[in-house]
């Protein structure tokens, strides 16, 4: 999938020994081309010595920044965060015997965005948005992906956007190019429903509870559409494809579409 200027700039910038490495590369190479002036003759060992160094820092600083750009946190770590979070909802599911419907609430004026466990049969989007206001039985949390999708929108330029194809490839993107979280993930989207197919996520057990990927995809597009978003499914595709699932998102009509 091809990413824009825009997404590629929320890459991590350059390390220190990264950016020193490019820096005294450049340097090298700005020294060699301002004695051109001056004929070069197989006697200047030294101007061929300042070229070949000054790419040797070029190539290593391009290496160390590549080899360097991956996941800031030992992989271990991120899915242990992450599924300490979603056994601390489940425990709260479990005492409060509600199913694991789950909707996100865009962010507003004065809060985040939240994850809402609604409590009560019928639509889950319409409980959920009463049981914020009504402060009714209700398991109302941060996100996991919360923060990531603050970081992910502040550097975007097309957040107005109000195309959902548009939201839902973007944060696909955002899955593999900006975090980094899976090596290929896709959506469709047909009419108020999404579905987005991830291949080559290593963080196991997709269908926990508010797993980093689904919630990044569902807080995202709920901040993105300014609506609350129900995640309705995530489905395991392991078997031969392994760390495959699939998510289902929906959404209801906005003002104008109702």
């Amino acid at each position: 999938m091809r990413r824009t200027a825009t997404e590629r700039s929320l890459r991590r910038w350059p390390s220190i020994p990264t950016a020193l490495l490019l820096a005294l590369g450049l340097v090298g190479l700005a020294v060699r081309f301002q004695t051109a002036v001056l004929p070069i003759t197989p006697t200047d060992d030294g101007l061929y010595l300042l070229l070949a160094l000054s790419g040797t820092l070029l190539v290593g600083g391009v290496a160390n920044h590549v080899l360097t750009a991956g996941r800031d946190l030992p992989l271990a770590v991120t899915a242990s965060t992450a599924a300490a979070a979603g056994r601390t909802v489940e425990s709260l599911l479990a005492q409060r015997d509600l199913d694991d419907r789950r909707v996100y609430l865009p962010p507003t004026a004065d809060r985040g965005p939240r994850l809402v466990v609604p409590d009560g049969e019928g639509d889950p989007i319409t409980h959920a948005e009463r049981a914020v206001d009504d402060q009714t039985a209700a398991i109302v949390v941060t996100p996991t992906a919360a923060g990531m999708v603050t970081r992910f929108r502040e550097h975007r330029t097309d957040a107005v956007a109000t195309d959902a194809t548009h939201h839902v490839d973007a944060l696909c993107d955002g899955v593999t190019a900006v975090y980094d979280l899976a090596a290929d993930a896709s959506g469709t989207v047909d009419g108020r429903q999404a579905t987005v197919s991830v291949r080559g996520c290593p963080l196991g057990e997709p269908e926990r509870i508010d797993h980093p990927v689904p919630s990044f995809l569902a807080t995202g597009l709920a901040a993105a559409l300014d609506r609350p978003v129900e995640l309705t499914e995530v489905r395991d595709d392991g078997g031969e494809q392994a760390y495959a699932f699939t998510v289902e998102l929906r959404w209801p009509a906005g003002e104008q579409e109702s």
